[in-house]
């Protein structure tokens, strides 16, 4: 356990600079790359916990990579992206709760073209939302900032707080190492957060609590898809959705809590702002 637990920091000391470094220095151009290379990795992933081919697999990765290249030509479309996207992590999270419930040995999201849509509905709008975000004058890159924070921080929180004080588990059919107290130290996590990120937004006083408020619900998204991909992944039969990064798995292993949580932190940034 140390062994993973010592991957996980050497891993996270590589890539959260890299990744810090890319949104505050780099262009739009560079950061929408950047990102795209990401999701196109995750989409990857995502075909390999389906009994794809080869072949199969390669051009549902290059049919996420052409969406990509799509939305920043219909600026509208890149909305409505990021809209199905909140919408399908709130239906993903009733999907866990019914899956905690009644679990299935195989299930009709496992069917070819379920998963495909899924696939996209997940990558393309976080991607977008990411994007976006960035590109907003003034707040794009301190919110951005804000986000990984909230995202990291809450799987920080939720790692530690549920190793020592953790008892009750959160979805024991979905992911059996998960507690409810690492949810909590999760959310504590983003309440501080949440206030130090209104101060570098300068969101005026009246708006802070529903700034924190947005931090917290972004957080429990974030839960909700680490807990979308475990189930994901218990339909496959597989621990990890890759091997890239060491004690962590997978980038999608790495980065499900925040493709869930980009699209609904900036649907919630632009009704605060």
């Amino acid at each position: 356990m140390v062994g993973t637990l010592t991957k996980r920091i050497l891993t996270a000391a590589i890539l959260a600079p890299a990744v810090l470094a890319l949104v505050v220095y780099g262009n739009s151009p560079l950061v929408a790359l950047g990102f795209g290379l990401l999701a196109m990795g995750c989409a990857w992933e995502w075909s390999g916990l389906s009994v794809w081919k080869l072949a199969s697999r390669l051009s549902y990765t290059i049919s996420v990579g052409l969406l990509l290249c799509a939305v920043p030509l219909m600026p509208n479309l890149a909305h409505l992206w990021i809209m199905v996207g909140g919408v399908w992590w709130c239906f993903s999270a009733a999907l866990v709760f019914r899956y905690q419930a009644r679990p299935y040995h195989r299930h009709w999201l496992n069917s070819a073209a379920v998963h495909t849509v899924i696939g996209w509905m997940m990558v393309i709008p976080a991607w977008a939302a990411l994007v976006h975000l960035h590109q907003q004058p003034d707040i794009g890159r301190a919110g951005l900032v804000i986000i990984f924070l909230l995202v990291w921080g809450a799987d920080t929180g939720a790692y530690f707080i549920g190793r020592a004080f953790g008892k009750r588990k959160l979805s024991s059919n979905v992911s059996p190492g998960k507690t409810w107290e690492g949810v909590g130290g999760a959310l504590l996590v983003g309440l501080v957060i949440g206030w130090v990120g209104a101060w570098l937004l300068r969101i005026d006083l009246g708006s802070v609590f529903l700034f924190v408020i947005l931090c917290e619900i972004t957080i429990a998204m974030s839960v909700v898809g680490d807990l979308t991909e475990s189930l994901f992944k218990r339909q496959s039969g597989v621990k990890d959705s890759g091997r890239l990064l060491p004690g962590h798995g997978g980038l999608l292993d790495r980065v499900d809590g925040l493709i869930a949580a980009a699209p609904v932190f900036f649907l919630g940034l632009g009704v605060i702002l």
